[in-house]
């Protein structure tokens, strides 16, 4: 006999985007509720300045804010269908759970 452990978040979870300087070890924590998200500042690490979000010399602070942008309108799209009695779902992100990073705690 197996069994298989699942872990998901509800959207409305998810309450900042947190990125670690490979550099440094400085973390950047972006709150999904902030109203003035400064993306800017995403391309280089605030304590050392080693470059962040390069791919191919092309900056991807777009894509973070478009996927910052989507994931707010998903999850109050969701939680005003969910206001209906009659229409609603309830959408979730699979996480992958590292079962040597939790064991060694």
């Amino acid at each position: 006999m197996s069994s298989q452990t699942q872990y998901f978040i509800e959207l409305g979870d998810v309450l900042a985007l947190r990125f670690k300087c490979k550099h440094c070890e400085t973390i950047v924590s972006l709150p999904m509720s902030a109203k003035d998200k400064r993306m800017e500042m995403l391309g280089a690490c605030p304590n050392c300045n080693e470059p962040w979000l390069l791919s191919c010399n092309v900056s991807i602070v777009p894509a973070v804010a478009e996927l910052t942008a989507a994931l707010l309108k998903l999850t109050a799209i969701i939680q005003e269908r969910d206001k209906s009695p009659d229409t609603g779902v309830s959408l979730m992100l699979e996480v992958k759970h590292d079962e040597t990073r939790a064991t060694s705690r």
